[in-house]
């Protein structure tokens, strides 16, 4: 209460610093949002034949997340308790991580990256593939992968400002402490953006069964670096990135099984004469 206190007093001293900080804070909240919007526009000109079809795809998408709860069975119930039980148990290991690690690394580097590349280039990758064919099928995976990763980002910026967590690399108080309805970028920690977005992916990776049985696996490990280098950069507790990964794969998974299953499927075909290759969409 005295810290509150003495900070509003130096609000009331200088003013215009703190609109600075509250201004950053609203920056680092909407830059993921201002990632999501890119990434959909872009798969919004990717879809260009079929944008009417897209936009009702997100409604009905947003739709059905939104309202999901309402029609959950024991099972989805089991699965929301054992993510809330993970994340808890991973909040044990948030000081000792935070003491373990200080500064970027190469892995990090890569980690932090990857939150970025993997999305943007899920959608750039089928986009281009549905348009060098003309093919409305691999623009409609385009906007998955989008889709996606704009409601990972929505729903991780919700919670920030719903939470207000303290980050790590917080100046003077920095116990992870959540004070909610905060905006200031300090205390945007719960969960992680960046996670929730690289797990995105994998979400919608496991949603096609008939990828290729790596590619989620894989993306999974990539995403497990961004966890790490959001630890490692101390800009996030293990348990918020425990979190966001659940949260990112969660949405992932729930928007790739709400389209149709016209995707891009690569899969093994075999007859008497030995295993062929294709690629349908």
């Amino acid at each position: 209460m005295a810290f509150d206190n003495q900070m509003r007093g130096h609000c009331l001293v200088r003013p215009i610093a703190c609109a600075s900080m509250f201004g950053k804070g609203i920056v680092s909240i909407f830059q993921m949002l201002l990632l999501a919007l890119g990434l959909a526009s872009g798969a919004c000109v990717a879809c260009a034949g079929s944008m009417g079809d897209e936009a009702a795809q997100w409604g009905h998408d947003a739709t059905a997340l939104a309202t999901a709860p309402l029609g959950w069975k024991q099972s989805d119930w089991f699965w929301l308790e054992t993510g809330v039980a993970l994340t808890a148990a991973s909040s044990l290991l948030d000081r000792r991580l935070n003491r373990q690690w200080n500064g970027g690394s190469g892995v990090a580097t890569f980690g932090n990256a990857w939150a970025f590349a993997a999305p943007a280039g899920a959608v750039l990758f089928y986009g281009m593939q549905g348009l060098l064919s003309d093919d409305n099928r691999a623009l409609r995976t385009a906007g998955t992968f989008a889709e996606a990763a704009a409601f990972s980002v929505l729903a991780t910026g919700v919670l920030k400002v719903a939470t207000g967590r303290e980050r790590p690399d917080t100046s003077g108080i920095n116990n992870g402490q959540f004070h909610p309805g905060n905006l200031g970028d300090s205390r945007t920690s719960f969960p992680s953006g960046h996670v929730a977005l690289a797990f995105s992916v994998v979400g919608v990776l496991s949603a096609h069964r008939q990828m290729p049985w790596w590619s989620a696996p894989v993306a999974a490990i990539a995403g497990g670096a961004t966890m790490f280098a959001r630890i490692r950069d101390k800009r996030h507790w293990a348990s918020d990135t425990v979190a966001a990964a659940l949260i990112g794969f969660g949405i992932g998974n729930f928007v790739g099984s709400q389209r149709d299953g016209s995707g891009f499927r690569p899969m093994m075909v075999s007859d008497a004469t030995g295993v062929e290759w294709r690629m349908t969409f």
